[in-house]
């Protein structure tokens, strides 16, 4: 049980964490305390942006869940427990502030810029345990990733699930620098990110992989 509170918990913390750096820039911003170098993206928004955001993450989710029906993989899925809520919505800070926020190239022109989105999508998506899995032994704790071993799954689900996931950062990092989100605030990028995993999660639960609570 206490392995697997540290589990769901520790990527609550450490999003905690960024959140309130990110919010204290965010706060400061303009006034006589503001820091000369803020956390990227530290800055106010509008609901159009949100709302743009919103919409492209529920069309690029509805794509994945309509693709792994029509290819047959739907029953491939990982089975998750209810607790794990907890770090997938977690990982909608965490991985904004680190990837659509300090990893993204401005001011250095558009190929660096797109450069940027690219390559750091790529990695954002081959970050991801689709194309390989982390196999711990039975009586080792899954958040002692140094006990366990690296194997490849080069199979249809993996290849879809990451591609989607490069789709998804790709949206994200897209409406962190559209022009309708004037400041290129983080805030349409965590929220986006937010009902997208959310949606994955409701989604799972629906199709009967989500199991127990812990």
């Amino acid at each position: 049980m206490l392995d697997k509170l540290i589990e769901y918990l520790a990527p609550a913390l450490i999003a905690g964490f960024l959140f309130k750096l990110w919010f204290d820039d965010y706060q400061a911003r303009g006034s006589e305390n503001a820091p000369a170098k803020p956390i990227p993206g530290a800055s106010p928004t509008n609901g159009r942006a949100i709302g743009i955001g919103v919409i492209g993450a529920l069309l690029i989710l509805a794509l994945e869940t309509g693709g792994e029906i029509v290819l047959g993989i739907s029953d491939e899925q990982k089975s998750i427990a209810f607790f794990f809520l907890i770090p997938i919505l977690a990982a909608a800070i965490t991985e904004e502030v680190i990837f659509r926020g300090f990893l993204l190239i401005t001011n250095r022109g558009r190929a660096a810029l797109f450069a940027s989105v690219f390559g750091f999508s790529l990695i954002f998506a081959l970050l991801h345990d689709f194309l390989w899995t982390l196999e711990m032994p039975e009586d080792v704790a899954g958040w002692k990733v140094w006990e366990g071993s690296f194997v490849l799954n080069l199979d249809i689900k993996g290849f879809f699930s990451t591609i989607l996931v490069f789709m998804n950062s790709l949206w994200f990092y897209f409406i962190r620098i559209m022009p309708a989100n004037k400041e290129q605030s983080l805030i349409p990028c965590f929220v986006a990110h937010g009902v997208s995993n959310l949606g994955v999660f409701l989604i799972k639960w629906a199709q009967g992989f989500v199991l127990g609570i812990f």
